[in-house]
């Protein structure tokens, strides 16, 4: 600290502090006002969280916030300094805007290193990596960096430790990730079943169809029973709930909060003896719904029939999404798996024996 200098006690704040010399540090977030305000030294940290990786709004937000707000922030154009600290989420997030656009100095520390690397440490030193050095493996090792990847799945681990991101193209789910099974299921594995229902607002020829997948949970293992899939007027989507409820002994349906499926939801709690039916917010965009759950599709959490009628539409809609025509039944999957996640605390989770919370 300068000579004669310290911090001013009188103006201070939790997100500015201010020295007796007149210098200050202001803290503010990612879409937060600069208004007035400049600085000598600018530093991001992490300015896209995880879960919002995916999320293209998220990113083109972060993105116009620094090249609209935050760059127009300088003390001195001619000698200020910026230093952005993030970890990968996407090919398209604001470090690859930064690196593509150039004229930016760029440390790149993957966890485990994919090619040679010379990295500056002062002048005239250097710090040399060979492919497959591990960054910090007294605290990162084989192991953990292992969990990790089983934790995260492939494409987020590569892209947060490895500070690689899956190419925007690149399709998520891989027909390779789900274990098979032999119908019928023996009754003695099921501990409870559940139904998600995806819905349609219109049934149109182009429009989406309903979607009700039928799920029995035994452990950790989420056995995917039956998937009906199709376009119902509403008095008929009513109805097929509680017919496929019946049929399959559903201990719970869950159905969408948005769209129809808030009047359908409405109208079946409405019902004498339809506690059963549980509604469901959604949960950012469906690629983000999808990316958050792959680590179970991925560590073999979920099992397919070997043979089932429905299975062509399905693994379709799987091998195409997320730039398939329809993604419906993807949609219905995902919803299931975030509930695993969501809504333990309901009493209808509350005697499973992995995912009770």
């Amino acid at each position: 600290m300068a000579q004669g200098m310290s911090f001013d006690p009188k103006r201070m704040t939790k997100d500015q502090l201010w020295t007796t010399k007149l210098g200050y540090r202001l803290a503010t977030s990612v879409g937060g006002t600069l208004t007035g305000k400049g600085g000598d030294f600018l530093i991001l940290d992490d300015p896209t969280k995880a879960e919002d990786g995916l999320s293209e709004s998220a990113r083109k937000a972060t993105i116009s916030w620094f090249k609209n707000t935050l760059s127009s922030r300088f003390e001195n154009p001619k000698t200020v300094a910026i230093v952005v600290i993030a970890q990968r989420l996407h090919v398209d997030d604001l470090p690859g805007h930064l690196i593509e656009e150039g004229g930016w100095h760029h440390l790149n520390l993957p966890a485990e290193a994919w090619e040679h690397q010379q990295i500056d440490i002062a002048p005239g030193k250097f710090f040399f990596r060979k492919p497959g050095d591990l960054l910090f493996p007294q605290r990162f090792g084989p192991e953990e960096l292992d969990s990790a990847r089983k934790a995260l799945g492939t494409a987020s681990y590569e892209a947060q430790f490895n500070q690689r991101p899956t190419p925007a193209g690149g399709h998520m789910l891989h027909l390779k990730w789900f274990k098979t099974f032999e119908l019928p299921l023996k009754p003695s594995l099921i501990e409870a079943v559940y139904q998600s229902w995806d819905t349609a607002l219109e049934t149109g020829d182009t429009n989406d169809y309903s979607v009700c997948t039928t799920w029995a949970v035994s452990g950790r293992k989420l056995y995917l029973l039956d998937v009906f899939r199709e376009r119902l007027p509403f008095y008929a989507l009513e109805k097929k709930v509680v017919e496929l409820k019946n049929k399959f002994k559903a201990k719970a349906v869950i159905v969408e909060k948005a769209g129809s499926g808030i009047s359908l939801f409405q109208n079946l709690r409405g019902m004498k003896g339809c506690q059963w039916v549980l509604s469901m917010p959604p949960h950012k965009d469906k690629v983000c719904r999808a990316a958050q759950q792959t680590p179970k599709l991925e560590n073999g959490t979920v099992y397919l029939p070997a043979n089932a009628p429905w299975r062509p539409a399905f693994d379709a809609e799987v091998t195409s999404f997320p730039f398939g025509k329809h993604d419906d039944q993807i949609d219905s999957v995902m919803q299931f798996l975030l509930t695993l996640d969501y809504g333990r605390g309901h009493a209808s989770f509350h005697d499973l024996s992995m995912y009770a919370g």
